[in-house]
This record gives C-alpha cells, sequence and structure tokens, in this order.
C-alpha cells in the first residue's frame, strides 16, 4: 500500500516542534505502509533523514523567499498570503507526479483544493485538526472552499469530538481518531519536589489568553512556592514579559523550544488557557509527562480530563477559579500519574495508528 501525506506543516529542523506531530504519526504508520510525505519548502529549511521519503516542494525561485510555513496562515501578512497561487499550483503539480494508492492530506486548507483535484481519481482521507474547521467561521469566504473539499474527501476523519460538531455543520460525517502522543518522548521524569514548577507551552497568541494565567498566578502569589515556565515564541512575547514583570511574578520565559519532552519533564503542572483547540496536542503531551493538567472546560479539553479525577477544567477566563485550582493541584500531585494513565490507555499514538490503517484499508476495498 502507497500512501502520499501531504501536510502545510511538518517540521523543518531537527527539533521542530512545528508540525512534530504529524512527524510522529508518519513514523508510526511508515512501519506498516510504503509511505511518502508531501509538505513546502520554507527558508529555515535543513535537510535530516527519515526512513521514509520527504519531498519538499519549491514555489518560489529562491528558498529564503519561501515564508509560507513559517506560520500559520491566521494573521498572515499579505507579502506571505500573495504567495498562496504559487504555493497551491506547485503542490498540485507535484501531486501529478507522484505514485500512490492513497492520499492522506492532514489539516484540509490550504492544500486541500490541490489535493482533490490532483488526486486523479486515488482516494483521499483528510484529518481536520482544528483550525481548518474554525477559521473559516471567522473568515466567511473559506467556508465555500472547505465545505467543496471535505464533501469531496473519500473519508474524513477528526481529532475531537469537539470538532466533528463543526463537520456536521458542513454536512460531512466523521469519524474520530485521535492522532495521540509518542508516550516514550514524552515521559514522566523526577518531578521537583519543593518548588512548584508550573508549565505553558505553545505558540504566544491572543487566542492562548496566556495573560490569564499570569493574572490568575498573580492571585496566590503568596501562597505557593512556585516557578512559572512559559516556552513559546510570538507576537504576544514582549506584552506577557512586560505584564509578568509589572505584577512581580517567578517567571522564566524560555522562548522556542526543540525538546518539549524535556521542559515537560521538569513541570509540576501545565495549564492551557487557550480559546482555540481542537484537541490540544500540549496538553496531551503534558499529561503523557505526568504533569497535572489545568485547561478550559471547552474545546476538546474535556475529553482529556475529567475534572478532579485526573486533572481540572475551569471556565474560560475564571481566573479566580483557575488560580483555586493551582492550589488543589499542588495538594493532589498523584493525578499526574492518572493523567499519564488516560494517554496511555486513549492516546497512545502507537495504538491510534493501527486505528488509521483500518482507515487505509476500508477506503481501498
Amino acid at each position: 500500500m502507497k500512501v502520499l501525506v501531504v501536510t502545510p506543516s511538518y517540521p523543518r529542523y531537527r527539533g521542530d516542534y512545528h508540525g512534530s506531530f504529524i512527524q510522529s504519526y508518519c513514523r508510526e504508520v511508515s512501519k506498516f505502509v510504503e509511505l511518502s510525505v508531501l509538505a513546502p519548502r520554507s527558508r529555515t529549511l535543513t535537510d535530516y533523514p527519515e526512513e521514509f521519503r520527504v519531498l519538499r516542494f519549491p514555489y518560489l525561485p529562491l528558498r529564503s523567499m519561501e515564508y509560507v510555513a513559517e506560520q500559520t496562515l491566521k494573521g498572515a501578512p499579505y507579502p506571505v498570503v500573495a504567495c498562496l497561487p504559487a504555493y497551491l499550483t506547485s503542490a498540485y503539480l507535484n501531486l501529478l507526479r507522484r505514485s500512490k494508492d492513497l492520499i492522506h492530506l492532514h489539516i484540509a486548507i490550504p492544500l486541500g483544493l490541490p489535493v482533490i483535484y490532483g488526486a486523479r481519481a486515488k482516494p483521499v482521507l483528510i484529518t481536520c485538526h482544528g483550525s481548518d474547521l474554525t477559521y473559516p467561521i471567522e473568515k466567511s469566504f473559506l467556508r465555500p472552499f472547505c465545505k467543496k473539499i471535505l464533501r469531496k474527501a473519500s473519508r474524513v476523519i477528526t481529532v475531537s469530538h469537539f470538532l466533528k460538531k463543526y463537520l456536521m455543520d458542513y454536512g460531512v460525517d466523521s469519524v474520530v481518531i485521535p492522532i495521540g502522543v509518542d508516550v516514550n518522548r514524552f515521559s514522566p521524569g523526577n518531578k521537583p519536589q519543593s518548588t512548584l514548577k508550573i508549565g505553558v507551552l505553545g505558540r504566544l497568541v491572543p487566542e492562548k489568553r496566556v495573560e490569564d494565567t499570569i493574572k490568575s498566578i498573580k492571585l496566590i502569589d503568596h501562597q505557593i512556592d512556585y516557578q512559572l515556565h512559559i516556552a513559546g515564541d510570538g507576537p504576544e512575547l514582549t506584552k506577557l514579559m512586560k505584564l509578568s514583570e509589572k505584577y512581580k511574578i517567578k517567571s522564566i520565559f524560555h522562548g522556542r523550544v526543540k525538546y518539549p519532552g524535556l521542559f515537560l519533564k521538569n513541570c509540576n503542572i501545565f495549564i492551557l488557557s487557550s480559546v482555540r483547540e481542537g484537541l490540544s496536542m500540549s496538553l496531551q503531551e503534558a499529561m503523557a509527562s505526568g504533569c497535572i493538567p489545568i485547561a478550559v472546560n471547552n474545546f476538546g479539553c474535556d475529553e482529556l480530563i475529567s475534572h478532579g479525577e485526573n486533572g481540572y477544567l475551569f471556565n474560560p477566563g475564571r481566573k479566580r477559579e483557575l488560580a483555586n485550582y493551582v492550589i488543589k493541584a499542588a495538594e493532589n500531585p498523584r493525578l499526574g500519574e492518572r493523567a499519564r494513565r488516560t494517554i496511555l490507555e486513549h492516546f497512545d499514538i502507537e495504538k491510534n495508528s493501527l486505528r488509521y490503517i483500518q482507515e487505509y484499508k476500508k477506503i481501498l476495498e
């Protein structure tokens, strides 16, 4: 079985967190099928070996000019958006040249159109991860394109029941299969015993609401011995650093981390205050690492966390509520073990990749 995975997001260099969950998926699935990957070339690309073929399609004369894969399209500046016609055309032409039995597209937009028209009667499976379903709500002109792409797919899979509701609005039936986490790469370490290390990991953009976490910690600043560790980069970084300084929060900003597993291994608690997720990969990784998760009660987080049993859920924007759960988490360190058990039982990438293989077989039959 020849499977071509098409994705707009794939690690550009060793240790790149961008698209690392798709890379982990491909490494698992390649054990069972003849797999190759088609992803865009990018200005920061540094070649590194994989056990399967990774094809990087160029779309501008010089690699130094190629910025599309350097960020998400949400809020991308005009010069990046202006590259999209060349980007989509190149993807389409490269698809026509590839031998495959089946195409597996991760993230429906923007590569959905060249995939659907470049498939040449080959079956297409699409996995929706979140922004490809939520972003067209904000940018309504994308909705007809997204709807057309999804309806033409042979099968649509989504990573959470939360996202399945969006697909129902498109009139598209779907199967829920989370990608899952590499539980060997993300595993518990010796957690700090004296100072409580509270972790945040992700893109520092407004919808992640990291400022809510900082303001919540301020409410309990004198009640616990803590350090707030914030890993990630983005347009909110300077603002968050100033806010943390203003409130005199004991915080460390790590910037973009190459080894998130090592970062999470050293955290006791993980906080996700984001108001835009499909099924947060960083939350799954934190739980696999034995962190006690505290997350918003929405956006698929409630499919990972059973409140009070393996972590805590709070209502978005409720800073006092979040602060109280930090205190409770500090008093219940065993919840981290239960959080990891949840991932081992239901969100292990090795187990879930076998479910994807079954879907491949069904489509080809």
